[in-house]
C-alpha cells in the first residue's frame, strides 16, 4: 500500500498558526496570506518551481542545471526572502546563469568570484560564491551532465541492485571515477566509457558529484 499525504489537510493545520505563518510569509518574501490555499500557493510561487510531468524524462539543459544549483547554494544558511532580494544582480552576474559565459568571464576576470559573493551573505557566502563558480566550470565543460545522469539511472535500473542500495551504488561510480566498471554482479549494462558518461568522472581525482565546496 502506498502511504499519501493529504496535502489539503497539511496547508489547514499549518494555517491555524499564526505566528508560524507569519515568520513563513517574512522568510520566504510575500505577505501574509488570508488562508490556506494561498498559503501553498505563495510558496510554491516563491520558489518559482513547476512540477514536471509524470514520467518525465527528458534531460535538462546546461542553463537549468547551472540555475537549479545555484538556487539550491543561494539558499544555504539564508533565509530564502533575503536570496530573492539578491537573486536580479547574481543572475546578472552569472550572464543570465549561462554557465559557460560565466565560466568564460571568470576566466578573463570581467566576473570576479568577490562580484558573486556579494549577492551571498552570510558565514557561508565564500564558500557558496566558489562552488557556483565550479558548476559554471563543470556545466560548461560538460553541458550534458544531466542527460549523462539519466544515462546513469536508466542503466543502474537494469541492474540486479535492490532499489535501496541505488543511491550507494550510484556514489560508488561517480566517486570511483571507474570507466571499466568493476561492479559487474550490480552494474554489466552500465559503461563509463560512453559518451556522456564519461564527462562525469573527469573533473576531480575521485570522480565527480556536485562540486567540491
Amino acid at each position: 500500500m502506498v502511504a499519501c499525504v493529504d496535502l489539503e489537510a497539511v496547508r489547514e493545520s499549518l494555517f491555524r498558526h499564526a505566528r508560524v505563518v507569519a515568520k513563513i510569509a517574512r522568510d520566504y518574501g510575500f505577505a501574509v496570506p488570508t488562508s490556506a490555499a494561498e498559503l501553498g500557493h505563495a510558496l510554491i510561487a516563491s520558489f518559482d518551481q513547476a512540477r514536471g510531468a509524470e514520467g518525465h524524462s527528458g534531460s535538462l539543459g546546461a542553463s537549468d542545471v547551472f540555475r537549479a544549483a545555484v538556487r539550491a547554494l543561494g539558499s544555504n544558511n539564508r533565509s530564502w526572502s533575503s536570496f530573492l532580494h539578491r537573486e536580479p544582480e547574481l543572475r546578472a552576474n552569472l550572464l543570465d546563469y549561462d554557465p559557460a559565459a560565466t565560466a568564460s568571464a571568470l576566466r578573463s576576470g570581467a566576473l570576479q568570484i568577490d562580484d558573486i559573493m556579494r549577492c551571498l551573505p552570510g558565514v557561508t557566502g565564500p564558500a557558496d560564491a566558489r562552488a557556483t563558480a565550479r558548476w559554471a566550470q563543470l556545466l560548461a565543460d560538460a553541458p550534458d551532465y544531466h542527460a549523462a545522469l539519466l544515462q546513469l539511472r536508466d542503466g543502474l535500473s537494469r541492474t540486479k541492485a535492490r532499489r535501496s542500495e541505488l543511491p550507494l551504488l550510484t556514489a560508488v561510480i561517480l566517486g570511483s571515477g571507474s570507466a571499466g566498471c568493476e561492479f559487474s554482479e550490480f552494474c554489466p549494462l552500465v559503461s563509463l566509457n560512453s559518451v556522456p558518461l564519461r564527462a562525469l568522472t573527469r573533473f576531480s581525482p575521485g570522480g565527480v558529484g556536485p562540486p567540491p565546496r
